[in-house]
């Protein structure tokens, strides 16, 4: 099912970066997601008095160096127009 949210109903985006420990061929993948705040979905959930859900946008998960998937996190930060950029 996907749900139609508007830009102005976001309240926080934000780019979650979960960066691979080393940087060769067996390394992890670099976890980058683009994550929000946003309104209520009524037609999802039952919860009384919800203030709201959490909406994941973009999964921009790589594989690269660490010079590479940095530009990647900019690249998304600044697509989204996200308010932060949070690493693990």
């Amino acid at each position: 099912m996907s749900i139609q949210v508007a830009r102005s109903e976001l309240i926080r985006i934000v780019v979650a970066v979960d960066p691979a420990g080393t940087s060769n061929v067996d390394s992890d993948d670099t976890g980058i997601v683009v994550v929000a705040r946003g309104p209520h979905q009524p037609s999802t959930c039952n919860i009384p008095y919800c203030p709201g859900h959490g909406y994941v946008l973009d999964d921009q998960t790589c594989h690269e160096r660490p010079a590479d998937w940095a530009k990647r996190v900019i690249s998304v930060f600044d697509k989204w127009q996200a308010d932060r950029i949070v690493a693990e």
